[in-house]
């Protein structure tokens, strides 16, 4: 076996699947969003169709990924598992109906400044550059509101995903002013400890 041949096969390999993974396209025949309203789009399409309500679980994760960064899908991710494992530190196997107690966690919607209802409509301005960031206002409504909420977004070699979700109403009092940020804050606020469990005992389990 020439060794020295199937390392640079190897190499080459490994350089393509590189080049791929940074310019927006994917394996199996997807493609990362080519435009910024591309990617805006496709995401609220899909958001509205799965009425997200708080967190959302790993199939609804699965399938906004598509149009979310590593970073915001990551902290979805690890958000979940903390909710997971603190529910199932509070709630052991066999625990009688009667006695299952309720985990707090982020509650509402996530995805919009109306924690409460989300969005039923939106449409999109145009996108442009701030200090160096693509950005995009979109226009939302629920049932007897309007709203802008505004998208940031990141670059992936041809492809753009939404990086974060500024929240521009104050229709969510005193929460935060990014998705990030909730999302964080809701890591943050589940290691306080309580009569039922610590939080650094849950964290030890997502490490």
């Amino acid at each position: 076996m020439n060794w020295h041949r199937t390392a640079r096969n190897r190499s080459t390999l490994l350089a393509v699947l590189f080049c791929l993974a940074h310019s927006g396209e994917l394996l199996f025949g997807q493609s990362a969003p080519k435009t910024p309203q591309d990617a805006a789009r496709g995401f609220y399409r899909v958001y509205g169709r799965m009425h997200v309500h708080g967190i959302p679980d790993e199939k609804q994760r699965q399938t906004l990924s598509p149009y979310l960064s590593a970073d915001l899908v990551n902290l979805l991710a690890r958000t979940q598992r903390l909710r997971d494992a603190i529910c199932h530190h509070v709630n052991p196997p066999n625990t009688p109906p009667g006695e299952v107690a309720q985990v707090s966690g982020y509650e509402g919607d996530l995805f919009t400044s109306n924690t409460e209802y989300g969005a039923k409509a939106f449409a999109l301005g145009q996108p442009y550059r701030r200090y160096g960031v693509t950005r995009l206002l979109v226009y939302l409504t629920d049932y007897d509101s309007k709203w802008n909420d505004e998208l940031v977004f990141r670059q992936i070699g041809t492809g753009w995903v939404i990086d974060n979700i500024e929240f521009t109403s104050d229709r969510r009092n005193d929460l935060y002013g990014t998705c990030s940020h909730d999302l964080r804050q809701t890591i943050k606020q589940s290691f306080r400890p309580n009569d039922q469990y610590r939080g650094e005992r849950v964290g030890s389990m997502l490490r």
